[in-house]
């Protein structure tokens, strides 16, 4: 064990033996013990009692009372199975002293154990004693995303907000709640309202960024991806499209290649390269990536396809209809595939067989 989280241990502890005996309908001390002892990571009983037994003037001060239920705060933190901390919160949850922080930390048990509907039922037990504390309506809130409802969740972080000083958590969770129900126009104002309270936090400009596409502002999607683009590579992906779409081919093309060079493997980036290079009607290009995208042997009927266009524009239309024959055995639904197919035999003077391919899409 570090000395720092001896030192925390040991701070907590003083202040359980200064506060012991006058903690009874305290709910504000007992929050603040509860969240200090819970940030000291994965204690465990036998780190609790090496704790005591190395500093017999905190044991002293504490009675037995108050030693056994932080005792069973510890267990119940470290317990990993489903509900198991819950479950060994139960007896303290019938304390008349110690009553409302244990209900409150079983629901917490029950959230690490994804029982949301459970979470929420013992946290409406204490809502009023704790009505007023930011912390349990983040609680409140993230139990009831987790039981799916996304309507009360939304009531609770606004309510959040109006008591908080610093709630940018509390947006994060409202950006996730209106993006379960497809509202990326309320999703993305809640994200920009988390930004301004905390600018320097990379997760927000990658929230910021995905409505944005939804929304079709590829302009702003370009500009929060890019705030991240040397955290995390994944996003050029994201800023490359958005480019394409822009008309901005050559920027879009230096993303991808960037990406490319992140992740050799990425299963869409040389398909996209070669749908860009169709769009700046460099054809040679195009043909280079996508025959490197099929010889990775991954049935992209895509590739295929655009690989028998770029074949096509550059004037082989001989040479387009294999990977056009290839598109077509791996889905024989293409209509886009047989329409080039049927280019390919007027051009090469082929009428019957054009008109053929032609059946296909009528």
């Amino acid at each position: 064990m570090t000395n720092a989280r001896m030192l925390m241990l040991l701070l907590s502890y003083v202040f359980i033996a200064v506060g012991c005996n006058n903690l009874a309908g305290d709910a504000k001390r007992l929050d603040t013990l509860s969240e200090t002892l819970k940030a000291m990571e994965s204690l465990t009983s036998e780190v609790f009692d090496h704790a005591l037994k190395e500093h017999p003037d905190i044991s002293k001060s504490m009675d037995a009372e108050g030693v056994e239920f932080h005792r069973t705060l510890v267990e119940a933190w470290s317990d990993p199975t489903d509900g198991g901390g819950a479950n060994r919160m139960e007896k303290a949850a019938e304390s008349p002293r110690f009553g409302n922080i244990a209900a409150r930390e079983k629901a917490k048990a029950y959230v690490r154990a994804a029982k949301g509907e459970k979470a929420v039922r013992e946290l409406d037990k204490v809502k009023p004693v704790y009505n007023s504390f930011p912390g349990f309506w983040l609680e409140y809130a993230e139990s009831q995303v987790m039981h799916l409802d996304m309507n009360g969740a939304l009531t609770s972080l606004n309510h959040l907000v109006t008591i908080a000083k610093h709630p940018t958590y509390a947006f994060i969770l409202m950006e996730a709640a209106y993006s379960v129900q497809n509202r990326y126009a309320q999703s993305l104002e809640a994200t920009r309202k988390a930004l301004k309270l905390s600018p320097d936090l990379p997760y927000l400009y990658y929230r910021e960024g995905r409505p944005c596409v939804v929304l079709r502002d590829h302009e702003c999607s370009v500009r929060a991806y890019k705030k991240i683009e040397d955290i995390h590579p994944k996003s050029l992906y994201q800023i490359a499209d958005s480019l394409f779409v822009l008309g901005r081919y050559q920027e879009s093309v230096d993303y991808y290649n960037r990406l490319l060079d992140a992740y050799p493997a990425h299963r869409l980036v040389l398909t996209k390269l070669g749908e860009v290079y169709m769009a700046m009607e460099d054809y040679k290009e195009a043909e280079k990536v996508l025959r490197l995208e099929i010889s990775r042997k991954r049935d992209n009927e895509i590739a295929y396809i655009l690989l028998g266009n770029a074949l096509l524009l550059d004037g082989k239309p001989e040479m387009a209809l294999e990977p056009l024959g290839k598109a077509l055995s791996i889905n024989p639904d293409l209509p886009r595939a047989h329409i080039l197919r049927a280019k390919c035999f007027m051009a090469l003077g082929r009428i019957k067989e054009a008109e053929e391919e032609s059946k296909w899409i009528r």
